[in-house]
């Protein structure tokens, strides 16, 4: 590992590492091409079996702003936390290992007026509409201060996470990521906030809502600077045998977060609306999706565990009123048990979201 300098970098860019091996270069190189020079680069190797460790290794080698952590493979969540912990900058940014950024996106965190926030918020896009528009990003509005320590507007932040919702209108923000935003260190550390490793998917949930439960205020800036490779086989799309554990795993967290600061009176019908979209993810990437290997009658076992959960009987009164129409209709076949139907659904669920991509 490269030797650090005495001096403190301003931005500490952390990176998991787990066979990326056909992006990696390219997702390093976008950082290293920013504007300015103070910040670090820390990639987290997650136990990866390809060449990206190799080229991990290689990238130290050349410039010395890139540090390097190899670790048994224990997935992104513990990665992201080793970084957090080794990281030494102000402010803490997370790079997915496909992913890339703007030349400029480390720049404007570091300005002046925005010294003072607890936290930025930028626009994303996938990558392949930036490269299919040919145009650079730029700013499409005024930058705007959300004072989310206010109780009420904490509770309005976690509602858009909740509902899946952007920041705002015309804005592309994903409050579910930890992508495309700034967090300052010290509230990480002050209050020991870390991503859940025994929640592999709604961890990025739970480490947002909590972070905005904390911090003082944040400041949205309307521009583009992180832009994401869509990937069929990644975690979230790929068949995981897990799912439903995770699921329930997840829903009783949340819960738990809510209810610690006294929030739950004004989320409750958020929650259950989030809990019954999981379901639906659940079904169609955990149960029914066509890689599964398990057969019918274990899933139609599944299906009645989710059934008999009761935080699920607890939303199961607005899954036919509120929502999405194909969630509905889904929702609509699982609730009667026609689990045949369900199947459908998913199975050509699964395929539709794949093709739209």
């Amino acid at each position: 590992m490269i030797k650090q300098s005495s001096s403190n970098p301003l931005i500490s860019v952390i990176v998991p590492v787990y066979n990326t091996e056909k992006y990696l270069g390219r997702c390093i190189d976008s950082i290293l091409n920013c504007t300015i020079n103070d910040f670090e680069v820390i990639l987290i190797n997650d136990g990866s079996t390809d060449r990206s460790g190799e080229i991990c290794r290689r990238y130290c080698r050349k410039d010395p702003r890139v540090k390097l952590y190899d670790q048994e493979n224990a997935g992104v969540s513990a990665a992201r936390n080793k970084g957090i912990e080794v990281s030494r900058g102000e402010w803490i940014i997370f790079v997915d290992s496909d992913d890339t950024i703007s030349h400029d996106f480390l720049e404007i965190v570091t300005r002046r007026e925005y010294q003072k926030q607890d936290m930025l918020i930028f626009d994303h896009t996938e990558r392949k509409k930036r490269l299919k528009s040919g145009r650079r990003s730029k700013i499409t509005g005024n930058a705007r201060i959300i004072k989310i320590g206010k109780r009420a507007n904490s509770v309005r932040m976690i509602k858009k996470i909740l509902y899946a919702k952007p920041l705002t209108k015309n804005g592309n923000t994903n409050l579910r990521s930890p992508c495309a935003k700034a967090y300052k260190k010290a509230v990480l550390d002050r209050y020991a906030i870390r991503f859940s490793q025994d929640v592999f998917i709604g961890e990025d949930k739970l480490f947002n809502m909590e972070y905005q439960l904390r911090a003082k205020s944040c400041i949205y800036i309307p521009r583009t600077v992180y832009f994401v490779e869509w990937r069929g086989d990644s975690l979230t799309h790929r068949f995981q045998p897990q799912y439903v554990k995770n699921y329930y795993m997840f829903q009783k967290r949340l819960k738990m977060l809510l209810q610690e600061n006294k929030i739950w009176g004004d989320l409750e019908r958020a929650y259950y609306e989030n809990i019954l979209t999981a379901v639906t993810e659940v079904l169609v990437y955990g149960i029914f999706n066509p890689r599964s290997t398990r057969t019918y009658e274990e899933n139609r076992k599944l299906c009645h565990e989710i059934h008999n959960n009761e935080i699920y009987r607890s939303a199961y009164r607005y899954s036919e009123k509120t929502g999405i129409i194909p969630r509905r209709i889904l929702l609509h076949f699982f609730n009667r048990k026609n689990y045949m139907a369900v199947n459908l659904i998913c199975r050509l669920s699964y395929v539709v979201l794949h093709k739209v991509r």
